[in-house]
């Protein structure tokens, strides 16, 4: 039991999420300058939450792995534009929950308007 404590405990967890996040940042610096390879690392280390975040908020793998790869080729064209203000893997999650929560919005909207058409439409039809 004591080693499960110790492994929590946060003076022995810093230094690794320290290397993690410094990991990512110099990757993401590669991306700004292109760097294909740099791309694939960063997207091997982060792909999988991206696809389990929109794959949970989206229950639809198709649509999961459309965030996903629009995750991605966000983090390719704005590598540039980071500031560092937080870890580089929160901003990825962040825009794919972002991303994932519009995607739901939208297709609430589009079912709404449809409805609604259908309503119209029929209360139209009604009067001829």
């Amino acid at each position: 039991m004591q080693n499960a404590i110790a492994l929590r405990e946060p003076s022995r967890q810093q230094p690794w999420i320290a290397t993690q996040q410094s990991l990512d940042l110099v990757l993401l610096d590669r991306i700004a300058d292109g760097d294909k390879l740099a791309m694939q690392a960063l997207f091997g280390r982060h792909n999988l939450c991206v696809y389990r975040i929109a794959l949970r908020l989206l229950n639809n793998e198709a649509l999961a792995e459309d965030i996903l790869i629009a995750v991605f080729v966000d983090v390719w064209r704005n590598a540039k534009r980071f500031d560092g203000n937080k870890p580089v893997s929160a901003w990825i999650m962040a825009n794919a929950r972002f991303k994932a929560l519009s995607l739901l919005r939208g297709r609430k909207d589009e079912s709404f308007h449809e409805r609604a058409a259908a309503t119209i439409h029929g209360g139209f039809g009604s009067w001829q």
